[in-house]
């Protein structure tokens, strides 16, 4: 049993999650020390992409059809700075739709499995 049962749900599916995506890159794309990640790729397809992560740690079904974590990263030299970066930004970004610290933490725990497949360092 996923441990994000009903959470999608809860948060208002596919749609509410992509509004959060938006704000999500919105504030990374302010941020120097990420955005240069982000200037020479399909924003569209990233968000996309994101929003079908974001679903499936939630709880929604799994959409993702891309790259692996791993492979998407490789190359980038992401470090763990990076990633700290990407999660307190989600984290607001959380926090700004309502989400409950529970919800917030348990889906950033999930996301912290993936950081060896993001962190190249």
């Amino acid at each position: 049993m996923n441990q994000h049962d009903g959470l999608f749900e809860r948060i208002g599916g596919q749609e509410k999650i992509g509004h959060m995506v938006e704000d999500f890159y919105t504030n990374i794309m302010k941020d120097d020390s990420l955005s240069s990640f982000f200037n020479s790729i399909d924003m569209d397809k990233q968000k996309n992409h994101q929003t079908n992560f974001l679903s499936f740690v939630m709880g929604g079904p799994n959409q993702y059809t891309g790259r692996t974590l791993a492979k998407a990263h490789e190359g980038l030299n992401t470090t763990g700075e990076h990633f700290d970066s990407i999660v307190s930004h989600l984290r607001t970004t959380m926090e700004k739709h309502q989400m409950s610290k529970e919800e917030i933490n348990s889906v950033l725990d999930t996301i912290t499995q993936y950081k060896q497949d993001i962190v190249k360092e």
